[in-house]
This record gives C-alpha cells, sequence and structure tokens, in this order.
C-alpha cells in the first residue's frame, strides 16, 4: 500500500541519517570536549601609512591609527573567532569575566582592534539589532571615527557599536545595552613597555646595540648597495612620475636606501588593502620589494637569536604562566587568551618557531594586517598512563587559519605540550630591563658572538 510503501522509504531515510550522521557528531562532540585552552596572537587590523605616505591626501587618520576599513576587520576577526569557539561550545559569552583574558599594546592601532575582536567575538546580547535609534548611536564618542552603523552591517546581528571610557591604559569599554564591560589590559606606554615593544631600541638598547653590529657585516653592506644600485633607481622613476603630476617633491634614487625601500613598500601595502590609489609598479619589481623586506625582518631585525627571545620574553613568560595555571594548578579560569600586537611581535614568534626555508615558503610569513598564531590545547581522549600531567595534553598551532607542521614537533598535527611549554620556557630572557640597558653586547652571555653564515645573515 502507499502507507506501508512511505513508511518503508521513511525507516530507509532514517537508516540513512543515523548511519551516515551519528560518527560525525560524535567526532564532532569528542573534539569540541578535548579542546582545553587557546591562545591567540594577532597583529593589528589595517592602519594608515607610517612612515612613509605615496600620495598625500588620501588617508584622513593619524598616521598608524586604525582606519574604518581596520575597524570593520577587527570586528571580523572577532567572528571568525565566535564561529570558532563560541558557536561550538567552548566559549561561554556570558561568563566572559572568567573565561576571556584580553591584552593589547597600548597603541591606538592595538587596543581598538582587541575591543573589535572582542565585539565581534560576543555578538549581541538577547540577539537584537543595536542601536535602536539614531540619537542613541549619535551619543557615542567613538561615532566620528567608525561611521554610521549599517557601515558594519554583514548580518543583523554583526552592527558595531563602541563606546570608550577614555582611558588608553587600563580601559574598560562598554558595549551594546545588555551587554556588560569588557576589561581590555593595556600595557605600558610604548617606550616602557617590554612586554611587546622590547624588540625597539628605545626600549631596550642592547637590541640597537646588537642589530648595528648585523648592520656592520660585509653581507649587509653588499646587499645594501645593491637594493641602491638595482631598486632604487626603477622605484623613484615610478614614484617621481606619480608624484610630478600631483605636485610633490621628487624621491633621488640615492636617498632610497634599505629601510626606506622598505617603508615605500609598506605604504604601497597599505593602499592597496584600503583599495586606495597605488603607483603601477612592475610584478617583478614588487616581487624584490617582498624580498627586501623578508630580508630586513629576518635577516637583520631578527638576525640574533638575542633580539627574538627579547621580542617575545614577556609574552611568552606570561603565556606559561597562564597555561600552567589553568591546566595544572587550576588557579586560572581564563580559557581564550587574547593578544592584540604588532607584525613585530609576531615575526618574532614565527623567527623562533620555524627555519627561514619555512618562512620563505608564503608570503603570510610577513604578517598581513589581522594575522592571528592559534594555539589550540585540547586534552587527550584517551586515558595517557604517565606521570607527567604534560603527556595527556597536546597543541595544535594554526596560523592564518592554516595548521602548521612544525619541526618543533616532528611536522606532526599534534604538539606534546611539554613542547610548547619547553619552548616558552627556554625562550625567556631574565631580568629583560636590566638586561636591555647593559650595553654590552659582546660581553652578554645572551648574545652570541655575530657572523653570518655562507647563505647569508
Amino acid at each position: 500500500s502507499t502507507q506501508s510503501t512511505w513508511g518503508i522509504f521513511f525507516a530507509m531515510s532514517v537508516n540513512l541519517t543515523w548511519r551516515h550522521f551519528i560518527p560525525l557528531l560524535l567526532l564532532l562532540r569528542s573534539s569540541l570536549a578535548a579542546l582545553e585552552m587557546v591562545v591567540v596572537l594577532s597583529r593589528h587590523a589595517a592602519r594608515a601609512p607610517l612612515n612613509f605616505v605615496i600620495y598625500p591626501g588620501l588617508f584622513h587618520e593619524k598616521r598608524g591609527d586604525i582606519t574604518h576599513a581596520g575597524l570593520r576587520q577587527a570586528y571580523l576577526m572577532g567572528r571568525y573567532l565566535r564561529k570558532a569557539y563560541v558557536k561550538t561550545g567552548f566559549l561561554d559569552p556570558t561568563k566572559h569575566h572568567d573565561e576571556l583574558y584580553v591584552k593589547a599594546s597600548s597603541v591606538q592601532r592595538c587596543y581598538l582592534t582587541a575591543v573589535g575582536q572582542v565585539y565581534g567575538l560576543l555578538g549581541h546580547a538577547n540577539d537584537r539589532s543595536y542601536p535602536q535609534d539614531t540619537n542613541e548611536a549619535v551619543q557615542n564618542p567613538l561615532y566620528k571615527l567608525i561611521g554610521s552603523p549599517p557601515f558594519w552591517k554583514k548580518e543583523e546581528e554583526d552592527e558595531l557599536m563602541l563606546e570608550e571610557e577614555g582611558s588608553a591604559e587600563i580601559a574598560r569599554y562598554s558595549f551594546p545595552t545588555g551587554m556588560p564591560a569588557v576589561h581590555v589590559r593595556v600595557t605600558n606606554e610604548k617606550h616602557s613597555d617590554y612586554f611587546f615593544h622590547a624588540h625597539k631600541s628605545y626600549v631596550c638598547p642592547l637590541v640597537g646595540e646588537t642589530q648595528k653590529k648585523i648592520k656592520d657585516t660585509d653581507f649587509f653592506r653588499n646587499y645594501s648597495r645593491a637594493v641602491l644600485t638595482e631598486i632604487s633607481p626603477p622605484l623613484a622613476e615610478v614614484l617621481n612620475s606619480e608624484r610630478n603630476a600631483l605636485g610633490v617633491e621628487d624621491i633621488h634614487p640615492a636617498g632610497l636606501t634599505l629601510r626606506r625601500v622598505k617603508r615605500i613598500y609598506d605604504g604601497y601595502k597599505v593602499n592597496s588593502f584600503h583599495k586606495a590609489r597605488i603607483p603601477p609598479l612592475p610584478r617583478k619589481l614588487l616581487k624584490r620589494l617582498h624580498e627586501i623586506q623578508f630580508f630586513y625582518v629576518y635577516h637583520v631585525k631578527y638576525g640574533d637569536h638575542f633580539i627574538k627571545r627579547a621580542t617575545v620574553s614577556e609574552l611568552f613568560r606570561e603565556m606559561h604562566e597562564l597555561i600552567v595555571g589553568r591546566l595544572l594548578h587550576q588557579t586560572v579560569s581564563h580559557k581564550l587568551l587574547l593578544y592584540s600586537a604588532h607584525d613585530s611581535n609576531l615575526e618574532g614568534f614565527l623567527s623562533l618557531l620555524l627555519s627561514i626555508e619555512e618562512l620563505r615558503s608564503s608570503p603570510d610569513f610577513l604578517p598581513p594586517f589581522g594575522s592571528m598564531i592559534s594555539m589550540e590545547i585540547h586534552k587527550r581522549e584517551e586515558a595517557v598512563q604517565t606521570d607527567d600531567w604534560m603527556d595527556a595534553y597536546y597543541v595544535k598551532f594554526l596560523f592564518n587559519k592554516r595548521l602548521l607542521r612544525i619541526k618543533m614537533c616532528d611536522e606532526k598535527e599534534e604538539c606534546p605540550l611539554g613542547k610548547l611549554l619547553h619552548f616558552l620556557e627556554k625562550n625567556q630572557l631574565p631580568n629583560l630591563a636590566e638586561l636591555c640597558h647593559s650595553h654590552k653586547v659582546s660581553h652578554n652571555p645572551h648574545v652570541k658572538k655575530f657572523s653570518c653564515p655562507a647563505e647569508g645573515c
């Protein structure tokens, strides 16, 4: 009969559904249950040009400040985290005071990136749209900076509106009605910040002294001369053809040193991200500019192990303490550690984590705006018969959503937690502030005697 036929079809459909989807659901459930902690180190979202403006007047923000597009990018970074860690049930947004730890550099582009990320992560209270009316929006102190709410609209629940209390030190930011304030920890002013700015010579003079030793090598001098003779003339020609049309002073090729060429490339990338006007640089020249930036970052800026360790030392110390505090001592409630930093902090981290060959494998290892290094700490489902508590956990390293297989972890997706903790511990420097002002490069035990290998610095 028709009824029995439909009954058989329904039974087969149910059987097919359970047979195919129960294992998937169980796998998803076990993977979620296994996730114990996540550490995210992100580069700030898009900013205005910092050191070199190709076309004057394109950006209304101060040099280096976050832009409208950057604020939206920060928010969407948070939406990505929300999808990965809130929608899956790992993080409870109603318990964010306990489960979420946020720390940012005191530089405006970093702490506003953190604010945008947190709001994108937590979403709306009671799933209602915000603001309720125009007057409510206009009262917002950041209204002029971020533009009208529809600018942010991706989905109905994705509108962003923030209120700033006004402090650039330890700042509390208020969110839409019904959502409590979120604590964003902001570090010291950058000239005394060893957490996010130890790679700067004005914070750590020993870093500057060490970099001088690198720049005093024949390898560096030869590379700089090659830039001046091969890259600077064609680059100046293209830039001057554009600048002459605007009535802007010419750039002399002799003034395009390696460092200034790097800054011009940064300005090009900023304009490109914002879909603003860019000079018509040939593809071959753009590739060379990328190679120059790579050289400067990983052979000069982080050409010595001491500089790498100084850059991440305080960050690694805190990461280590919070991970051990949560997983071993159970004195830390934070499940997601979110750090909003600079490209230099990610580069220092990557330079310790990956070899030069691995860093060359992807252009993303010169971290674009909004890049994220994530460390997901999972608890093994199977019982581990061992006296070492760390053996019960493993770590997955991700960079911009891509799973990393690194030598430290025998190029496996699952890295023993013990290796991560050892990595964080061995790259800390004791008494960093005192060490930074020692000014004794050659006599310092943490600074190796610098020399260039055959293939370069």
